[in-house]
């Protein structure tokens, strides 16, 4: 005869099937994780029909966002596209200016550096 479980392998049972779903892969059944859903729908679905334009390009997601989502014609990606381009080139300027000025060497003895004395 067959022993019960008891409340905590019942309850490790439970978790276990809301974690996971069984397929069959090569004829074996395997166990792999569940995709995470909120409100009964996948979590990318999710986030495409509800996040806003910022909350997109603040965390990075540019194929999630779509011109009736960015407000009309105009792109949100372009503006901030241009404004990092002019970052970095302000910040090479400001490296360019601290960097010491290398000055040729003076001649030695007269013969330029590209002089070929023979």
């Amino acid at each position: 005869m067959k022993r019960k479980k008891t409340a905590a392998e019942k309850r490790a049972l439970r978790q276990r099937r809301e974690k996971y779903r069984f397929v069959f892969i090569d004829g074996k059944q395997k166990r792999v994780l569940r995709e995470q859903i909120i409100d009964g729908i996948p979590v990318d679905e999710f986030i495409r029909r509800n996040a806003d334009p910022i909350w997109l390009v603040q965390n990075e997601m540019w194929e999630y966002l779509t011109p009736d989502k960015a407000g009309g014609e105009e792109s949100v990606i372009q503006p901030i596209q241009e404004l990092a381009a002019f970052e970095d080139f302000m910040k090479s300027l400001e490296d360019w200016e601290q960097e010491p000025s290398k000055e040729p060497d003076p001649p030695v003895n007269g013969i330029d550096d590209f002089e070929i004395p023979f």
